[in-house]
């Protein structure tokens, strides 16, 4: 069966490159959890929020005043 194969696999001594692949392959594995690690430990930054003119406003100046900004406009 499978199983005993497996077996085998396991308790038989590795070859030098063997020991090398898996250690590679181990290696990956441990750089890829540590760089999900820092993502997670990474400081939450806020969203960038899209500009927006306030309410009453039109493209960033207030509606209804003049050049001189007191409430000329019209005039």
């Amino acid at each position: 069966m499978y199983t005993g194969y497996q077996i085998y696999q396991a308790e038989r001594p590795k070859s030098a490159r063997e020991q090398q692949e898996i250690d590679r392959g181990n290696a990956k594995l441990v750089e890829a959890v540590a760089r999900f690690g820092r993502l997670l430990a990474r400081p939450v930054r806020p969203r960038r929020q899209t500009w927006r003119p306030a309410p009453g406003t039109a493209g960033g100046r207030s509606v209804g005043w003049g050049r001189a900004g007191r409430g000329t406009e019209g005039i």
